[in-house]
């Protein structure tokens, strides 16, 4: 039984509920409430949010990457995490964030969920092992955003460099094919 199946269980049984009642707090359907307390697979990262929710606990001991189940620690926590890029694409990061008015932490946020909270990382061939002509970026995230991070890492043996550089390369990909008015 992996961690997420034995915490889903352990909250269901904690909250004195049924996977039916789960499913109408939750707007998740019964059938995949039950496959997930099976195994067949576990929730992609938009599902664990009203999961948590529904059992009042925290998005993190969920997933496994906390042992405090506490749900109001959850809302405030953040992570500040830091990382380089390479220097021309953290440029075309700031020019895409200045035409479409938005915060380079919001386009890599949305990048995070569209790109790395995947089952399967497609593409891993775009990531460099070295770079060199680095520039420093600094994003806070909220604990959800930080654990799609830490779960990828541990899944593919990746740094937080090379996984904020896939996701950066994705985002700039997607963000330039768009009409952008």
């Amino acid at each position: 039984m992996n961690i997420f199946q034995a915490r889903l269980k352990e909250a269901i049984e904690s909250m004195g509920i049924t996977q039916a009642e789960l499913a109408r707090r939750s707007g998740i359907s019964r059938a995949s409430i039950t496959d997930y307390l099976k195994g067949k697979y576990e929730a992609k990262q938009d599902k664990i949010y009203p999961l948590a929710q529904a059992l009042n606990v925290s998005e993190a001991w969920l997933m496994g990457y906390s042992d405090d189940n506490s749900n109001a620690v959850d809302k405030t926590f953040t992570f500040t995490i830091t990382f380089d890029l390479p220097a021309d694409l953290t440029d075309e990061l700031y020019k895409l964030s200045s035409k479409l008015e938005v915060s380079i932490s919001e386009l890599l946020k949305v990048s995070i969920f569209k790109y790395l909270d995947v089952i399967k990382l497609d593409n891993l061939a775009i990531i460099r092992k070295k770079q060199t002509d680095n520039k420093n970026i600094t994003l806070v995230v909220n604990n959800w955003i930080y654990s799609i991070l830490k779960r990828q890492s541990t899944k593919y043996g990746l740094s937080t460099d090379e996984l904020m550089y896939y996701a950066s390369v994705n985002a700039v990909k997607y963000y330039t094919s768009i009409d952008i008015k």
